[in-house]
């Protein structure tokens, strides 16, 4: 009986997906996936430097439905820049633009399960509370004009 010894070199071909941040991953999707979040969270702490927080969950005074329990929060827009970066911040939801800049944004959110920038997101201007006030105030006999100090 014989014994022979041999060394056999096997070539594998491993595929690493990086990231532009540097991460590895074993998978294009979780590649993709890493990535996009990294773009959206950059998104929301540009969003979060608009926010006014002293009118955190303040309820807009507009005639949609509105509820206590749900999270408002007020964002300065200076220009269609700030408004972008709103709307990717949560989730590329669609607001309504504002007509004109500067204006004052406030986005509901309700999603207990969600963090503060996920689930479905609604806005409003300040100028819709303006005119819904006004308009409230007209289908009770009366006239309201609204004006900066």
């Amino acid at each position: 009986m014989r014994t022979e010894k041999k060394t056999k070199l096997v070539e594998i071909t491993e595929t690493k997906y990086i990231a532009d941040d540097g991460r590895e991953f074993a998978s294009a999707r979780d590649c993709e996936q890493h990535e996009k979040a990294e773009k959206r969270k950059a998104f929301i702490d540009k969003a979060e430097k608009l926010r006014i927080k002293e009118l955190e969950d303040s309820i807009p005074l507009v005639l949609d439905e509105t509820m206590e329990h749900h999270e408002y929060r007020w964002y300065k827009l200076q220009n269609e820049n700030d408004y972008n970066i709103l709307s990717e911040a949560y989730s590329g939801n669609y607001f309504g633009e504002p007509a004109s800049y500067p204006a004052i944004m406030c986005v509901e959110t309700y999603d207990y399960y969600c963090d503060d920038y996920d689930g479905d997101a609604y806005s409003f201007t300040l100028d819709k509370c303006k005119e819904d006030t006004i308009k409230f105030w007209k289908q009770q006999g009366y006239k309201v004009k609204i004006e900066m100090e």
